[in-house]
């Protein structure tokens, strides 16, 4: 018995560590961004001032990707930015677009600062699944976002088909119910009046009865 318990104990021991450990990865920030835009060269200065913060520096990595220009891997970089995109039902149409985990931000305001932060962390303790890291290598696809609404869609009609199924059973079955309690009922109304007709009948039979005994 000492031998289970030290034996559940030790693997509970290890599935802890290997949450710690799988917890604590850097999380990776991604900023699509264009050479021109004002906006994506202040968030890339915020992130850059955030690596120089020690609470901050070890938790995550930013890889930025360029979409100004006519290379190929500018073209790449576009479409995965598109593909990302439409996995959050959106269009792409601007930069900066910062991705961390499974939450997108479109623009950047200083005012974001402390919900990006926020959110690094949370990923950093928590391991919010890598959207855009999926998409690139194959595991997670620009539609997931719509079979999981199809899956609902289906979910409500079946549900709804079901009631409507119960309700045409229940109002197939009420009728026969009610039909056969109205014939009760008039089985016992006809009975009740049948004695109520004879009373006489029924008071000669009791004195008929009295007169035999004595």
């Amino acid at each position: 018995m000492k031998k289970i318990s030290y034996f559940v104990v030790f693997l509970f021991s290890m599935f802890l560590m290997s949450q710690c450990v799988f917890a604590d990865e850097m999380v990776n920030v991604y900023i699509f961004k264009s050479s021109t835009c004002p906006h994506c060269a202040a968030a890339l200065e915020f992130f850059d001032g955030l690596k120089e913060d020690e609470s901050f520096k070890d938790k995550f990595q930013l890889i930025a990707y360029e979409t100004n220009g006519s290379t190929p891997e500018i073209h790449e970089n576009i479409n995965l930015a598109e593909k990302v995109s439409k996995y959050f039902k959106a269009k792409f149409s601007g930069v900066p677009l910062i991705v961390i985990g499974n939450q997108r931000y479109e623009g950047y305001a200083s005012s974001m600062d402390n919900t990006l932060k926020d959110r690094i962390n949370l990923c950093y303790t928590s391991n919010c699944t890598d959207v855009v890291a999926g998409i690139k290598d194959g595991s997670i696809t620009a539609s997931s976002a719509d079979t999981i609404i199809v899956l609902g869609i289906l979910a409500v009609i079946v549900v709804g088909v079901g009631y409507f199924i119960y309700l045409a059973r229940k109002n197939t079955e009420e009728p026969d119910f009610y039909e056969e309690r109205k014939e009760l009922e008039e089985k016992v109304l006809t009975k009740e009046k049948k004695t109520d007709e004879h009373p006489e009948k029924k008071k000669d039979t009791k004195s008929t009865k009295t007169k035999r005994s004595r």
